[in-house]
């Protein structure tokens, strides 16, 4: 546990149809890496909230709920590119399953 520079409790909402709100434990290094994130939609928040107590510093806990963008912005790191731009992610992958299928359809139609 000696890695760990901070420890961030942050409610975070989501975008998009999913608009629930989900708390978000984050430990991050010295440097500010993002070394674990876990969210109360797979764990439940007093375990989380249990698990931030038991680490040896003072989380920090965000009040506001916040959006994935959001705490990316506030903690560089904190969440990948595909959650902090869900629809540019969906864009790119349903133009990479149409660019496939075409390339398909003409591997097809040439043999």
């Amino acid at each position: 546990m000696g890695d760990i520079g901070r420890i961030v409790l942050a409610p975070v909402r989501g975008t998009g149809p999913d608009t629930r709100t989900f708390l978000t434990l984050l430990l991050l290094d010295k440097a500010g890496r993002r070394l674990l994130r876990l969210g109360s939609d797979l764990w439940q928040p007093a375990d989380l909230t249990a698990l931030a107590g038991s680490l040896g510093l003072r989380p920090e806990v965000l009040e506001r709920p916040v959006t994935l963008k959001e705490l990316g912005a506030a903690y560089p790191g904190a969440a990948t590119w595909l959650q902090r731009h869900p629809q540019a992610g969906a864009a790119l992958i349903t133009a990479a399953v149409v660019v496939l299928a075409a390339a398909g359809v003409a591997a097809y139609h040439q043999s």
